[in-house]
């Protein structure tokens, strides 16, 4: 239960020596505990030590707690200690009739030994009242020592107590982590090489001007994986592409030249088997130069952009090109834009092997690419999810890889929130979806935010869903919203003077 305290001063108050006219060695000591509102209750504590002697036993002692405000107090239950002598005692107790108007509701009756110490607990709730929030408690002493002789004497315990608002109740949201789930690790790389084949030739020459180094590249990118022992090339697709000028049957043709020319370097560098190599004839690169166009500082490009939208028929294309822009720059084009369309588009697809942990973490900083979104995980778990490795790998590499997989936005969500990075969490959150366990952190970002309606909604969906940490949430809300509750009724029960 959440509590409004005020921890009242440890004060020792000590009885004079000299009572009644007689000398006495026991003393009784007051030791102020606190005062607390519970929720619409205030608890009172304290702690009285009765010394031996101090209570003789044919004597009986009465204490009578007391909240005193400025304007109104209230008595509280008494106490009354008795000596040994029950006879006594009980007369005793009949002869005393004080001034003070005592409570009528005796809180406890104790009977005490004239050689032993005794420590008494006082302990009572009462209903909070708006005067209450700054009172003083007193406590009052009567005794009688034989003779209706009544000695009254009031103990201040504290004269300056104030009840103060506790700090808002900090939630504690639970963010839910989702295990990946096994994959078979199909991947595909695309590239495109910019080959040079002489004029209207299909003849591809490894040392015809720049040749060596795109070749080399796409050996790297095919004949790498290919002898990979843990990668099997599965296909690889080469389409080929022909610039637009001289006639489109012959470009279509030179287009699909060209690609097999490419296919039959591989083959014949012991790459990749035939059979596993398709090639298409993807004919004169239209895509290609709107790209080029559109990137480029021509004067007539949208012109040019229009004409190439808006005529189906190849030839005619190139006709209506040449004459809006004339002979000058449409030869700029031949010379600075259509070598860069006679190219060959490749996409290697292949399977990779499933590692162990101890093998996924040797892979980490090299070749971690080869990993498996459910193999990252592993590794970062196989840290524990209080390590740095754990943030690192679920908080950023994961998700470098798998950026469109709600999994792992919502994981890395849930670190970056834990980091304090609300911003990204929630962006990354907002692109997972519907999965329940990004609806919970969502749910638990709006909660820390204030947008209760909301996140209740969210933690809702995630608990139907079967999700317990969204059941957890539902009670940490639930918590804040009767805090945020009471802190309200209470401050309006409370007079400015008080409030801090």
């Amino acid at each position: 239960m959440k509590s409004f305290s005020i921890i009242l001063l440890n004060l020792l108050l000590l009885l004079p020596t000299q009572l009644f006219g007689q000398q006495y060695s026991g003393q009784v000591s007051f030791l102020g505990r606190e005062l607390v509102v519970f929720n619409d209750s205030v608890d009172i504590q304290f702690a009285a030590f009765i010394q031996k002697k101090a209570v003789r036993d044919a004597q009986v002692m009465i204490l009578s707690p007391e909240l005193s405000g400025n304007r109104e107090s209230l008595l509280l239950p008494f106490i009354r200690i008795q000596g040994n002598n029950r006879r006594q005692m009980e007369t005793r107790a009949a002869r005393i009739r004080s001034p003070h108007e005592w409570s009528a509701t005796p809180y406890r009756t104790y009977q005490v030994h004239a050689d032993k110490d005794t420590v008494i607990y006082y302990h009572i709730r009462i209903a909070h009242e708006p005067w209450m929030n700054d009172v003083k408690l007193v406590i009052h002493k009567e005794m009688n020592d034989g003779g209706n002789r009544i000695r009254l004497f009031s103990f201040t315990m504290d004269a300056n107590i104030h009840l103060n608002l506790p700090e808002p109740y900090a939630v504690k949201p639970v963010y839910a982590w989702t295990e990946p789930l096994p994959e078979v690790k199909k991947r595909s790389k695309q590239a495109h090489s910019f080959l040079d084949f002489k004029v209207n030739s299909t003849v591809l020459l490894p040392n015809f001007r720049l040749n060596r180094e795109k070749l080399f590249k796409i050996e790297n990118d095919v004949c790498l994986l290919s002898d990979s022992k843990d990668i099997e090339v599965n296909r690889l697709h080469i389409d080929g592409y022909a610039s637009p000028e001289g006639r489109f049957a012959s470009n279509g043709r030179l287009a699909e030249g060209r690609a097999q020319a490419l296919r039959n370097y591989i083959v014949a560098n012991n790459c990749l088997p035939r059979t596993k190599i398709a090639t298409t004839n993807g004919g004169e690169d239209w895509n290609g130069f709107l790209e080029l166009l559109e990137a480029s500082n021509l004067a007539q490009k949208e012109q040019i952009i229009e004409i190439i939208k808006q005529t189906r028929d190849s030839e005619q294309r190139k006709v209506r090109m040449r004459s809006l822009i004339g002979e000058k720059a449409y030869q700029h084009i031949l010379t600075t834009m259509y070598p860069l369309l006679r190219r060959v588009v490749y996409t290697v697809e292949y399977t990779i092997k499933d590692y162990s942990v101890s093998e996924a973490k040797a892979l980490l900083g090299k070749n971690e690419e080869l990993l498996s979104h459910r193999e990252f995980y592993q590794v970062a778990m196989s840290y524990g999810r209080e390590s740095k490795e754990w943030n690192t790998i679920v908080g950023e590499r994961i998700v470098k890889y798998f950026d469109q997989d709600p999994v792992a936005l919502s994981n890395a969500a849930a670190v970056l929130a834990q980091r304090g990075e609300t911003a990204t969490a929630k962006r990354y959150l907002e692109k997972a979806g519907n999965l329940p366990q990004a609806c919970n952190n969502l749910g638990a970002l709006l909660m820390l935010e204030g947008n209760y309606e909301a996140a209740r909604k969210l933690f809702i969906k995630a608990q139907n869903a079967g999700l317990k940490a969204a059941e957890e949430n539902l009670q940490e809300l639930n918590k804040k919203i009767k805090d945020e509750q009471q802190r309200n009724k209470y401050e309006k029960k409370q007079p400015e003077a008080t409030k801090n």
